[in-house]
């Protein structure tokens, strides 16, 4: 990860002790990320009249105040909450479709992402790895993080 190097030597002169890596589009990524208008349009077949941007509030909501307080386990959880903030009561099968999708399209670690984590700690920084991305929707990669900085 050649600009983590690069910020990491430009910044070392400044007395910097620690790097912060944001783990959403800084370590990982979705391959073509589900949108609000994807989901919304689901839901508008479905029977429900959710537009994106009510969708993408709700989202809003659930993943900065009620995530952190309740620590949702799973999409299925986390949609539910979405869904009740909404006041819309969906069926169980476009519950289960929504969650499908979701989980069809996985984070993914870039392939540096913990080469660049592993180099700044061989540099002396302290790190750490932070995100306000569900913990269930990035669990995998997380454990792949952690093994391979346990192991260097």
């Amino acid at each position: 990860m050649v600009l983590c190097y690069i910020y990491i030597n430009c910044i070392g002169m400044l007395m910097v002790e620690a790097v912060l890596f944001d783990l959403h589009g800084t370590l990982a990524y979705v391959d073509n990320p589900v949108s609000d208008i994807e989901i919304s349009e689901y839901l508008f077949s479905r029977g429900y009249e959710v537009s994106p941007q009510q969708l993408k509030a709700a989202c809003f909501f659930v993943s900065m105040i009620d995530y952190p307080r309740y620590g949702y386990k799973s999409w299925n959880s986390y949609f539910l909450r979405i869904f009740w903030r909404l006041n819309v009561k969906v069926d169980k099968e476009t519950l289960n479709s929504i969650v499908k999708l979701l989980q069809d399209r996985p984070y993914r670690l870039y392939s540096d992402a913990a080469e660049a984590v592993v180099y700044a700690k061989q540099h002396g920084f302290k790190t750490a790895i932070a995100t306000t991305i569900a913990y269930f929707s990035l669990k995998r990669q997380l454990i792949q993080l952690k093994n391979t900085l346990t192991s260097s």
